[in-house]
């Protein structure tokens, strides 16, 4: 009887060895030995937190809307300003039920995130071909390093495994398509939307544009793709049913970015991805510190995730090139279709690209993310390639060489623990539950003051405070927080005087709810902090009107909503407007070189005998293309002798402009006087 010889052990011990090592490096820094500490600031990762308890507590029944969450309130479709959680919604649902706080439970989740990362990138890329041995060295840059260092600052960005998984589908679809595998990778697509808006949409982009180059490089797979288009009932069932998962999923972006509009090119351009980027470590890199000194990019821009992705990277060319065998060339055409998409998205093409004003995809503020969404497609590449390679030696010398190619891997991706962001978990609760102390209990919905300006590092952390709150007390907050900050609601955060507050919610309600009645936003209300606001709805009232008649210049036409306030002592008018281009044509601001065809935001003030006086109050601070908002804050110095009674903002354009004629004018706005009564 012949002698059956044992399987090598070695892949076997260097998997336990990079799980260890990894989770050792990458995991214990986040989370602590103990589980004492949280990925991130005290900003994004609570959010995060607070996003995924929403979900929780509205899976449970004990919250109205999943959508509306009481944040930004009297504000709807919050969960639409940032990625919704909703797909991982199930895993911290589950956890949650097992631990006794929501810090402790996101804990955990971040724990099985990370093993569920880890073993969906070695099941692809054994799915892929691989061997076990050359896959654990391939995986270890995706889960372990300098990728998470780099994402850790925005902990939603450390769910890979949906990505995994979706590429995984994708190759088992187009190595042997058929009605059951195209129904898989349909669900899967929507784990991933439902998971996270940024990485779905550079997933489908890639998924795209390798479908198309292998249909094109393979006419056998083009007739195969096509074949599988004939679904049985069941299939077609189950797309109709991903579909309308997928168009609930995004309608409440796609609304949300018809009324934000487009981010600013400025803004888009510091948060694209950049040629210098691409070569620029997180912070602490063991290897590749160095390059820190040489490339200095914005806290966005460390792409570089070591050497081994831009290998792998080097070997989908080389593979698509050659074309060794059906396996190789598909591997080939995903890294490369991958790369083709990261290149779409680089500055040097200039922010105003077509794919950013799609209504919905708006919301795409940060793009360096697609070169994390790539990463998988170079790590298949990467191992095959060294399957390919090590294939010639001995089963010794084999062992010896993945045992080195892992020592480079994990040399490549160290980084020191202090440079991956995180905070104690346990001083940042009693933050929270010492603010939830102060709130009266007859308050619905309160607001905290930071006490600090915008650029203080603990000004946002107070608004996550608030939230967190209110969460735990089952009320509502007008505090609230978004890495898609909608352009109105810079109203709220001028905070020079109390009237910003009291715009905000006036703007809200009108924006928002309309048809809300200001007074009974004030009916239950709670300010905590330096700054107490009175509470008078008589005295806060803006413009109800849109004002749509077209201008001699044409279709020109704007909404103007604004709230002023008086100093009497000083004699300063100050006005917080939001103006909206509602026409097709572009409003000229600051941006332009000349006065000719700027448009000003003027304040026409009436004393009390009705005479009114125009002041001007500047240009707009930038452009307004169509569709677009602003918020202006301005001040103007009343001469001797004007007593305002009434404020009317509205716009004009210089009269050497193409903007002549009758000015566009807003409603009148009520005014509050600082220092005296009405």
């Amino acid at each position: 009887m012949k002698k059956i010889a044992p399987r090598p052990a070695v892949p076997l011990v260097l998997l336990l060895v990079a799980t260890f090592f990894g989770f050792w490096t990458s995991l214990v820094p986040l989370v602590g030995a103990d589980g004492s500490r949280l990925p991130g600031d005290l900003i994004d990762s609570r959010f995060i937190g607070y996003v995924l308890e929403h979900g929780s507590l509205w899976l449970a029944g004990k919250a109205e809307g999943f959508w509306n969450a009481p944040f930004y309130y009297p504000m709807t479709r919050t969960l639409a300003l940032s990625d919704n959680m909703a797909g991982a919604l199930p895993l911290y649902a589950a956890l949650r039920l097992l631990c006794p706080t929501p810090e402790q439970a996101l804990v955990w989740f971040f724990i099985v995130c990370f093993g569920l990362n880890w073993g969906a990138a070695l099941a692809l890329l054994r799915g892929c071909g691989a061997s076990l041995g050359t896959a654990v060295v391939a995986a270890y840059p995706l889960a372990y390093g300098l990728t998470v260092a780099a994402q850790a600052r925005h902990p939603q960005y450390l769910l890979l495994y949906p990505v995994l998984l979706a590429f995984w589908l994708l190759v088992r679809f187009l190595r042997a398509p058929s009605p059951g595998r195209a129904a898989a990778l349909a669900l899967g697509a929507t784990l991933l939307a439902l998971t996270s808006y940024y990485y779905a949409v550079f997933f489908l982009l890639m998924a795209g544009a390798t479908v198309v180059l292998h249909c094109a490089l393979d006419r056998t797979a083009r007739r195969a793709c096509l074949r599988a288009l004939r679904l049985p009932l069941w299939a077609w069932a189950t797309l109709a049913a991903c579909l309308l998962v997928l168009a609930g999923n995004y309608l409440p972006y796609f609304m949300e970015s018809l009324e934000t509009g487009p981010w600013p090119a400025d803004q888009t351009r510091e948060l694209s991805p950049s040629l210098a980027g691409l070569v620029a470590p997180p912070p602490g890199s063991f290897v590749w510190g160095w390059l820190e000194g040489l490339v200095r990019v914005g806290p966005e821009r460390h792409l570089f995730a070591g050497v081994f992705p831009l290998a792998g990277l080097a070997c989908g060319i080389w593979l698509l090139w050659r074309r060794p065998d059906r396996k190789g060339a598909l591997a080939g055409t995903l890294a490369v279709a991958a790369g083709a998409v990261c290149l779409l998205f680089l500055d040097v093409w200039g922010p105003e690209s077509a794919l950013r004003r799609l209504p919905g995809l708006a919301a795409l503020r940060v793009t360096t993310r697609v070169t994390v969404v790539a990463l998988p497609c170079f790590a298949v590449c990467l191992a095959l390639c060294l399957d390919r390679g090590l294939r010639a030696l001995g089963p010794s010398r084999r062992a010896w060489a993945l045992a080195a190619l892992l020592v480079l891997a994990a040399a490549d991706q160290r980084v020191a623990p202090e440079a991956y962001p995180s905070h104690a978990w346990a001083p940042a609760r009693a933050r929270v539950e010492a603010l939830a102390a102060r709130v009266p209990a007859g308050a619905a919905v309160f607001y905290v003051d930071p006490g600090v300006p915008m650029d203080d590092s603990d000004y946002w952390a107070v608004h996550v405070d608030a939230m967190l709150a209110a969460q735990r007390l089952g009320k509502a907050t007008y505090n609230g927080y978004t890495s898609w900050l909608p352009p109105m609601l810079g109203l709220f955060y001028a905070r020079a005087t109390c009237g910003s507050l009291d715009a905000w919610r006036n703007v809200a309600a009108a924006l928002y709810r309309p048809g809300t009645e200001p007074a009974g936003l004030y009916a239950a209300s709670a300010f905590l902090g330096r700054v107490q606001c009175p509470v008078d709805p008589a005295a806060l009232d803006i413009p109800q009107g849109r004002h749509r008649a077209p201008l001699p210049a044409g279709e020109r036409k704007a909404d103007v909503r604004a709230l002023a306030a008086f100093d009497p002592d000083s004699r300063r008018l100050r006005v917080d407007a939001v103006i909206r281009n509602l026409g097709d044509a572009p409003l000229h601001g600051l941006g332009d070189f000349s006065h000719r065809g700027a448009v000003f935001l003027m304040a026409g003030v009436y004393d009390a005998g009705g005479r009114r006086s125009d002041v001007p109050l500047g240009r707009l601070e930038h452009s307004l293309g169509p569709g677009a908002t602003l918020v202006q804050h301005a001040e103007a110095q009343l001469p001797p002798g004007l007593a305002p009674w009434r404020v009317e903002a509205f716009l004009v354009q210089s009269p050497d402009g193409a903007f002549t004629g009758p000015v566009e004018r807003a409603a009148p706005v009520r005014m509050s006087l600082s220092g005296s009564r009405q």
